[in-house]
């Protein structure tokens, strides 16, 4: 049964795909979800287009929240999904050449924790509170308003506001 090792009847069930900033689910019960995703500069734009500048490679905080709603979308629901009390702890660094694992838990039930952790659950990068709410869509943004309110303009290089501090990939240009 050789040709049958990674399809078939006798695939393992014990990590099946998610939103790619999740990678896999490694559990999955009644009470959490845990996720667990590999990171490397050179495969995951998220991180290797967000390099401080002669160091190592963050995740963004937008990022997290991202990973956050991806991860209570598992189980979707058609309803809006609301974050709150996040707070960013720790970066999730990664150097030029190396990779990490991120691990993502989501509690079930009334009131969603979730955790972004490396090792432990002890020792946290972010944490807060994800949930479906029976809420209207937010109103789309008037574009051309904003912009008549932004009077300084900055530096600009390639597209993209020139800062000294960061070097961002073509997703980041803002």
């Amino acid at each position: 049964w050789n040709a049958w090792q990674d399809v078939g009847m006798l695939a393992t069930q014990t990590a099946h795909p998610a939103h790619p900033a999740l990678g896999a689910v490694i559990h999955d019960d009644a009470d959490a979800t845990v996720f667990r995703a590999s990171f490397q500069r050179s495969t995951a734009w998220m991180l290797g287009e967000h390099v401080v500048r002669g160091g190592d490679a963050v995740i963004p905080g937008t990022g997290f929240l991202e990973i956050a709603r991806a991860a209570l979308e598992h189980h979707p629901e058609p309803r809006v999904v609301e974050l709150r009390d996040v707070f960013f702890l720790a970066p999730f660094a990664v150097a030029q050449d190396g990779e990490r694992s991120l691990y993502v838990r989501i509690r079930h039930g009334g009131e969603r924790e979730f955790a972004c952790y490396v090792e432990s659950e002890k020792e946290p990068l972010v944490v807060g509170k994800v949930s479906y709410v029976d809420a209207p869509r937010a109103k789309r943004a008037d574009l051309d308003a904003i912009r008549e309110r932004c009077l300084t303009r900055g530096e600009i290089e390639n597209g993209q506001l020139v800062q000294h501090f960061m070097n961002f990939g073509p997703r980041w240009g803002n």
